[in-house]
């Protein structure tokens, strides 16, 4: 049956293979590039030796998975990069596996399944979570399982779908616990609302949510806590206090609230201007947000990076993580569905000329910012530059007319895509041993590792 289904879909097989390499690639001296990598590298390791998963060590109260998968990938190699890295590229792998699948539910079209699964290939932020492992991603991945299982759950009324949900919903917990379970929550409340469901069925699902979460780290929390006296309060503060102000010192609240609406434009690149573009079009709009498939998507999204915009924890965009799969899933789709309708593609030329621009201008202001670390290696601005321009030039080559591409085009487009990653992150290994803070973190992190 496996091999049948697999014989009649080539584009998900395809995409698959060139999410799988793009996240892994290079295999060998593995680019780590954020130094924050370390406060859970060690942990891994120490559960590794040790084999202690639920009295082992802790990195401030954050979710085990990400360690304990790590120290089970990094039994081959314990002082590779690539083994830390595993979990978040199947992550990344099982996110373009549902974007496809899913796709193809709704829409019975191999083409338009394949549209965001290329998507997610092609946009850079996903390939930056795919190589600097962080809790965040894989608490992304199994949040967005939980929107589209629990999604099927509502529309079949089949058990089986929200087991599935409730699944994920605990995987999600086991990384980022507070976060995965608000959001899921909000999402079915919302849900319930645009499908115009019971509100005694909210009301159970809403404890399921509560009980799956508490449950499946029930024993964590509890083996934590006889070991770490203080642990409990720890916990509490990760998953709560640490919203409302910035634990940085002399911080009490990060204000800048149209910091995470610019890193999704940002974000979103190469394929930002296809999405607005669309949006932009007062008809389409108006059609787009009164679907109630649509509304769902945004619910996967907005409620996140409004939350976010305005919590008082420091802007990194690793903490909006979580939007990004149904951000591109509403890419893929109206796009699958309106591109051909637009009345000109002039707008989108216009709009994809503009964000190029002003990715330029971002590149710009961001070497003289750091201008030392950008003197000291023109290498790695001159490669961050190419896949830039590379991957806007492919995405602007794929619709650069009213017609969705054909599978010849899409295949040439995945494989475009996957030649620019591949090269830059052949030149990123590169410079992480040679530029100087890069080679300052692949030291910090080599150290944690040989301790």
């Amino acid at each position: 049956m496996i091999k049948r289904i697999l014989s009649q879909h080539p584009l998900f097989i395809l995409i698959i293979i060139a999410t799988f390499l793009t996240a892994s690639w290079p295999f060998i001296y593995y680019p780590f590039t954020d130094g924050d990598i370390g406060n859970w590298l060690w942990v891994a390791r120490e559960t590794r030796e040790t084999t202690q998963f639920l009295f082992g060590p802790n990195d401030q109260a954050h979710g085990p998975l990400l360690a304990w998968m790590s120290a089970l990938f990094s039994i081959l190699s314990p002082t590779s990069f690539y083994p830390y890295a595993v979990f978040n590229i199947a992550m990344t792998c099982l996110a373009a596996a549902a974007m496809y699948g899913f796709s193809f539910r709704r829409t019975h079209s191999i083409m338009k399944a394949a549209l965001p699964a290329t998507i997610l290939l092609g946009t850079f932020i996903i390939q930056y979570f795919a190589h600097t492992p962080m809790y965040d991603w894989p608490a992304a991945v199994f949040l967005f399982l939980f929107f589209l299982c629990y999604s099927e759950h509502l529309h079949t009324s089949k058990s089986k779908w929200l087991y599935s949900a409730l699944l994920c919903l605990g995987l999600g917990t086991l990384c980022r616990f507070s976060i995965t379970l608000g959001l899921a929550g909000m999402f079915v409340i919302l849900a319930h609302i645009i499908l115009k469901k019971s509100l005694w069925q909210m009301v159970k699902h809403g404890i399921l949510l509560i009980i799956t979460a508490i449950g499946i780290n029930l024993p964590w929390i509890i083996a934590q806590t006889q070991l770490h006296a203080p642990f409990l309060d720890t916990f509490l503060y990760d998953n709560i206090g640490r919203f409302i102000k910035s634990t940085r010192p002399n911080d009490s609240y990060r204000a800048e609230f149209y910091a995470f609406p610019i890193f999704t434009i940002i974000g979103l690149v190469p394929f930002t201007s296809h999405l607005v573009s669309l949006l932009s079009q007062k008809n389409m709009f108006k059609e787009i947000i009164k679907n109630p498939h649509y509304q769902l998507i945004i619910a996967m999204f907005l409620p996140c990076l409004l939350i976010f915009s305005f919590s008082g924890h420091t802007k990194l965009i690793r903490y909006i993580a979580y939007i990004f799969p149904g951000l591109i899933m509403l890419t893929g789709h109206t796009i699958a569905q309106y591109w051909a309708e637009q009345p000109s593609i002039k707008r989108f030329q216009v709009i994809h000329g503009v964000l190029s621009g002003f990715i330029g201008l971002v590149l710009i202001i961001y070497m003289i910012q750091f201008s030392s670390e950008a003197s000291s290696s023109i290498l790695f601005c001159i490669n961050l530059t190419g896949l830039m321009l590379g991957t806007l030039i492919v995405s602007y080559l794929m619709f650069k007319n009213r017609k969705l591409p054909t599978e010849h085009q899409l295949k040439r487009s995945i494989g475009a895509f996957t030649i620019i990653y591949m090269v830059f992150f052949s030149i990123l290994s590169f410079e992480t041993t040679k530029a100087p803070f890069l080679l300052e973190v692949r030291e910090k992190l080599n150290r944690i590792l040989t301790h």
